[in-house]
């Protein structure tokens, strides 16, 4: 059946990926948290990396206090974790 033909559909081809999606490393899972933006007064303008190198602690609050977003705690939290997994490595 030709294409033009009325009550006939053409469906375009769905595109096959050559490569699925590659799964980030937590190196770079880390790096983009740390680059994600402060999402309080305290710490506006920097980034989750930046704060953590000056007060730690705060982003220990982000990861177990903080609800405003929900992933930006997501974020604080694998930071945390990452750095336990790395401490002394």
């Amino acid at each position: 059946v030709p294409p033009d033909t009325p009550g006939t559909t053409s469906a375009a081809p769905i595109p096959i990926p050559s490569e699925p999606p590659k799964e980030l490393t937590p190196e770079e899972k880390y790096q983009m948290a740390a680059n994600m933006q402060w999402p309080t007064k305290k710490h506006a303008g920097r980034t989750l990396g930046e704060v953590l190198q000056m007060d730690p602690t705060a982003i220990t609050w982000l990861a177990n206090k903080y609800s405003g977003n929900p992933e930006i705690s997501a974020a604080a939290k694998f930071m945390c974790e990452f750095a336990v997994s790395h401490a002394g490595a």
